[in-house]
């Protein structure tokens, strides 16, 4: 009876996990001084190929990911660069690119 419980508690723990609420990812690029935004910068999520750009404060958004690991490219006037993020199980995950 309690292997049955503890069986039952942990698929309902696996359960929860597969419909968790998406997470997005809320970013900023900056140049290498780290505080001096890069608007229209194209960021994509490249293995799902979700693309968006900043904003004039160098902002972006990535909405409705599952939570793991993915290769962020950013494209600048003035380079391309690829980060290795992680989205975290949590509504917002932020993260900070310095691109040159």
């Amino acid at each position: 009876m309690k292997r049955q419980l503890v069986l039952f508690l942990l698929l309902m723990l696996v359960a929860a996990v597969a419909v968790a609420d998406p997470a997005t990812i809320r970013g900023k690029v900056v140049a290498p001084d780290g505080n001096t935004p890069y608007p229209d910068a194209e960021v994509t999520l490249v293995a799902i190929g979700a693309t968006t750009y900043t904003d004039a404060q160098g902002e972006f958004f990535i909405r409705d990911l599952k939570p793991g690991p993915y290769d962020l490219r950013v494209k600048t006037s003035r380079s391309e660069t690829t980060h290795r993020i992680t989205v975290l199980a949590t509504p917002m995950t932020d993260v900070k690119v310095v691109v040159k």
